[in-house]
């Protein structure tokens, strides 16, 4: 009975099942299909949070010109516009079969990003302006937008830019089709990856407060200074470049991890970053057939407000993030059993430990990883968020309904 529990725990979370521990198949991981609520152009402005300015205006044009000598001579030749910025931070996970190239073997994959960057806008060329990692943001002092906009004095001087973008629609619903085929790593570490799927979303719609600078003699030379922080990084255009290129100091759109440590080493880059790199060319820096970037133009749906994975920050972020650490952390185990089948048990070998990954022999993580399993897997169980449970039954409930119209169709025509 226990064991059943545990593989009852295990295929709900699309975890792979060791063969030779738990005695089933591999199982497949369950997808998040396309949002199927109706379409809704007024934001929902509860999931909206905001940072406030914090870079004072006065201040502005000296952060400007300091920070971005010698391209300014002066400030009095900065002209500034004070603006909100749309922009989204997500949390998601994907899983992907993998095949390397050296012995034809066909693995399974989990690759997390937490606090993902994704632009909320499509005004070229700020949308390929990135304020992910290294911008901190000082959590504690977001706020729903509203009410702190209803609040400021100077609102009519604030351009407020609205959101007509999001991650579900720009990278959600193209995982699978991205992915496929994609080829990652050199000789030995050489591996295709295929079947990929999206496993988790969530995303967070915030307000990012900017200083928008244009140098008068120049108004091809634009500075960008971000306002939540009296000592902010400073955002440079460079008009030669394309794409996230155009901008110097910009920061990450995607940061990784993956459940194979192999993946962090290479040269002369790691699978993983070389990963990364992919998804900035194919994603962010996509062209047309003319060469020119396609994230400004791409014609898209109204955003589903009403979407449940469309989330506050401040409400959700916590629990996803250690929902998304935990199931890591459990898949990573699984993989590390299923590496270790076969192999001598005194071989030293790399793996996820009690305390990160480690080196250890292949028996130490056996015992180690065969220990605490079940608690891992019921730790799972029990910090899955409430809003994910109720999503995925209610995505199932749809699947199911759709499969019962088809086979009733089916018989009609049979009729």
């Amino acid at each position: 009975m226990y064991r059943r529990s545990l593989v009852k725990i295990i295929r709900h979370h699309g975890l792979p099942v060791c063969r030779r521990n738990l005695g089933y198949s591999i199982a497949r991981s369950f997808s998040f299909t396309t949002s199927t609520s109706s379409s809704n152009n007024e934001p929902e402005y509860s999931k909206i949070y905001a940072l406030p300015f914090k870079l004072s205006a006065e201040r502005a044009p000296q952060v400007m010109f300091f920070k971005s000598l010698p391209t300014v001579s002066d400030t009095s030749h900065i002209r500034i516009r004070k603006a909100y910025l749309p922009i989204w931070y997500y949390d998601m996970a994907i899983t992907a079969n993998v095949t390397r190239d050296s012995d034809g073997k066909e693995r399974e994959l989990l690759g997390v990003a937490l606090d993902g960057f994704w632009t909320g806008h499509t005004w070229d060329p700020m949308c390929y302006l990135s304020f992910g990692f290294p911008v901190v943001l000082d959590k504690t002092t977001l706020r729903p937008f509203t009410s702190m906009y209803d609040n400021v004095d100077d609102k009519e001087d604030i351009e407020v830019i609205p959101f007509s973008t999001d991650p579900f629609q720009d990278l959600g619903d193209h995982v699978s089709k991205a992915l496929e085929g994609v080829h990652v790593g050199h000789l030995k570490q050489a591996m295709t990856i295929g079947k990929a799927a999206l496993a988790f979303g969530a995303a967070y719609p915030l307000y990012f407060p900017v200083y928008i600078g244009q140098v008068r003699d120049n108004k091809e030379q634009v500075i960008v200074v971000a306002g939540h922080s009296d000592n902010p990084p400073v955002f440079k255009h460079t008009p030669g470049n394309k794409g996230a290129k155009q901008w110097l100091n910009g920061g990450n759109w995607i940061r990784l991890d993956v459940t194979d440590p192999s993946w962090r080493v290479g040269a002369p880059i790691s699978p993983l970053q070389e990963l990364c790199k992919i998804f900035m060319d194919k994603v962010v820096n996509k062209m047309d057939e003319d060469g020119n970037p396609t994230l400004a133009n791409t014609s898209r749906r109204p955003i589903q407000w009403d979407d449940t994975r469309i989330q506050s920050y401040v409400s959700y972020e916590k629990d996803n993030k250690t929902y998304l650490k935990q199931l890591f952390k459990v898949w990573a185990q699984q993989r590390m059993l299923s590496h270790l089948e076969g192999m001598d048990g005194n071989r030293r070998t790399f793996g996820m430990g009690a305390d990160g990954f480690v080196v250890k022999t292949a028996d130490q993580f056996k015992t180690e990883i065969l220990n605490k399993i079940g608690d891992e897997l019921e730790t799972l169980e029990k910090v899955e968020p409430l809003w994910l449970k109720e999503y995925n039954q209610q995505q199932q409930q749809i699947m199911d309904n759709h499969t019962s119209d088809i086979d009733n169709s089916n018989k009609q025509n049979d009729m």
